[in-house]
C-alpha cells in the first residue's frame, strides 16, 4: 500500500444492560468464524452490531449481524488497475476465508448481510467447549444463494507439577444452499486436532494435524483472521482448508522471561501441507490440478519492551518450497512495531 490518507475503522458506541452488554458500529472483531486481521499496517474491520450476555454460569453468549466490512488496503477486492493501492473503505463486500482466488483473483465476495452466534462454556474443570455459527445471506456469483458456516472445538488442559498438558480438537464445515452455489464445491468438512505442553521452564511445544474432505473445501469464515491449527506463521490458513488437504505442523517456543528477560519470545515451526488433485469437473475452490507438497518454515522473535509499557516489537521470517508439476521457492519476512496508548 502506498499513499497517504486515513480510515476510521473504530467508531462505536457501547451499552450494558445488567450483564448484557451491545456494541454497535465500526469494530475489530475476534471470534473464529468472524475475525479481523491484524497482519498489515491496516486492520479489518466490520460494521456490526455485537451482544455478549454471561448470565448463564461459566458461559459467554455471543449474537450478532454485519452489513459492511472493511479490507486492509483499496485493493484488498483486487478492484485497483494500473495504480497503487490506498486507504481501504466499507464496503458490501467482505473477505471470504477459504475460497482462494476465486473472484477475479480475490477471495472478497459481495453479501447482503451477515450474521452469527457463538456460545462459550467453563462449566467442566480445565475444560472449555466452543460452538459457532454463521449465515452469509445473497453470497455474490451466487444467484442469490446464501453460505452457512459451523465451529465447534474443545479445549482441555491437564496442569501438572511441572507443566501444563495441552488437548484440542477442532471441526469446520460449511453448507451451501442452491445449486449455482453448489457447484462451488465448499460444503467441506475439516477435522483437527492438537497436543502439546506448556509452562515446561519457559518452554511450550505442540503437534497439529487437519484433514479436508474430498473435492470440497471448507468456508473458514469472514476476514482473513480465521486460523486453523496447522496454518503457517506467514502464509496464513487458506492453504490448509482446500479440498483433499492434509496438514501437519510442529511448533516450539520459548519465554525469556524465565531467566530474567521480560517480554522476549521466541517462536519456530514446520508445517508441511500435502494437498491431492480434484478427482471430478468443474469448479472446486480452493482446489489444485495435481498432486502439491508446501513446506514451511517459520519463526518469530517478539519482543514487549518494559521500559515502554504497550510497544511491542516483532520479527517474522518464513521459508516456503511448493512442489507440483515445478519446485518454487519463496520467502518473507515481517517486521511490526506497536504500541498501545
Amino acid at each position: 500500500m502506498y499513499g497517504s490518507g486515513a480510515v476510521l475503522s473504530e467508531a462505536y458506541v457501547t451499552y450494558t444492560l445488567g450483564k448484557t452488554t451491545a456494541k454497535v458500529g465500526r469494530q475489530f472483531i475476534t471470534s473464529p468464524l468472524v475475525n479481523s486481521s491484524g497482519s498489515r499496517m491496516i486492520k479489518e474491520a466490520f460494521q456490526a452490531a455485537v451482544l455478549v450476555n454471561t448470565d448463564l454460569p461459566d458461559t459467554t453468549l455471543v449474537a450478532g449481524y454485519s452489513d459492511k466490512f472493511q479490507g486492509r488496503t483499496s485493493d484488498y477486492d483486487r478492484s485497483v488497475a494500473g495504480e497503487d493501492s490506498e486507504m481501504p473503505s466499507f464496503k458490501k463486500e467482505a473477505v471470504f476465508y477459504g475460497t482462494g482466488a476465486a473472484n477475479g483473483g480475490s477471495n472478497v465476495f459481495g453479501f447482503d448481510g451477515a450474521y452469527t452466534a457463538a456460545a462459550i462454556n467453563k462449566s467442566i474443570p480445565n475444560l472449555t467447549l466452543i460452538g459457532q455459527y454463521l449465515f452469509v445471506n445473497d453470497v455474490e456469483l451466487t444467484q442469490g444463494g446464501d453460505a452457512n458456516v459451523f465451529y465447534a472445538e474443545g479445549n482441555y488442559v491437564v496442569p501438572l507439577s511441572a507443566m501444563k498438558v495441552l488437548l484440542d480438537a477442532t471441526y469446520r464445515g460449511s453448507r451451501t444452499s442452491n445449486p449455482t452455489f453448489d457447484s462451488f464445491h465448499v460444503e467441506g468438512d475439516m477435522y483437527q486436532g492438537r497436543i502439546g505442553f506448556s509452562e515446561l521452564a519457559g518452554f511450550n511445544a505442540s503437534f497439529a494435524y487437519s484433514t479436508v474432505s474430498s473435492n470440497q473445501s471448507v468456508l473458514l469464515g469472514a476476514g482473513n483472521g480465521p486460523t486453523t491449527y496447522t496454518a503457517p506463521l506467514i502464509k496464513g490458513a487458506e492453504v490448509t482448508s482446500g479440498a483433499d488437504t492434509d496438514a501437519y505442523k510442529i511448533e516450539v517456543g520459548y519465554d525469556f522471561s524465565k531467566i530474567g528477560v521480560t517480554g522476549l519470545k521466541v517462536l519456530g515451526q514446520y508445517t508441511k501441507v500435502n494437498q491431492d488433485a480434484k478427482t471430478i469437473t468443474g469448479a472446486v475452490l480452493n482446489s489444485v490440478t495435481v498432486d502439491t507438497e508446501s513446506k514451511f518454515w517459520s519463526g518469530q522473535i517478539a519482543y514487549d519492551i518494559p521500559s515502554l509499557k504497550g510497544l511491542t516489537l516483532s520479527l517474522e521470517y518464513e521459508d516456503a518450497k511448493k512442489d507440483d508439476t515445478v519446485t518454487v521457492n519463496s520467502n518473507e519476512m515481517r517486521f511490526r512495531a506497536n504500541y498501545k496508548f
